[in-house]
């Protein structure tokens, strides 16, 4: 699991700041508020990126390839599928949902990808350990770089039960 160090180690990576800037900034721009609470000030990349990833609800991203890979994951992801930060990032999305699972999870991810987001998803995942929990209400939205161009998809939730 996550360690102290872990999160030195992604708060202070400038890639993990610009996508964190991605997914804060597309959210916003899709859904009309922010994922992050604003301060007086807009918060430096750094601050931003702590903020995102202490966040309570579940936030995870991958890239946008045909067989995409997470590339951003939060403490609460991290806890609730039982994988640290660095074997996050080595899988496929894909490998977050069983077998049975993978066709109504590619079916979210075109109407995602079609509409820009979507806010009613609800399926089940697996744990590395094998917990299995049913999600429900997830938010997945289509990521952004600064110049418009798609890189991936972001998803949160906060509303999930053991199965």
């Amino acid at each position: 699991m996550s360690t102290e160090s872990d999160i030195s180690h992604v708060i202070d990576d400038p890639k993990i700041q610009r996508l964190t800037a991605s997914i804060t900034s597309s959210y916003c721009q899709l859904l009309g508020h922010r994922l992050v609470p604003p301060n007086d000030q807009e918060l430096a990349h750094a601050e931003l990126t702590k903020e995102l990833y202490e966040l309570p609800p579940v936030i995870l991203a991958h890239d946008g390839s045909e067989d995409p890979k997470f590339t951003y994951v939060n403490l609460a992801a991290q806890r609730l599928f039982e994988y640290s930060w660095d074997q996050f990032l080595t899988l496929y999305s894909r490998q977050s949902a069983e077998p049975d699972e993978q066709a109504t999870r590619r079916e979210m991810l075109l109407r995602a990808a079609k509409d820009g987001f979507i806010s009613d998803y609800s399926g089940i995942r697996v744990s590395s350990t094998g917990r299995r929990f049913q999600i429900e209400n997830a938010t997945i939205w289509n990521l952004t770089d600064p110049h418009g161009k798609p890189v991936g998809q972001a998803a949160m939730f906060d509303d999930w039960r053991y199965v």
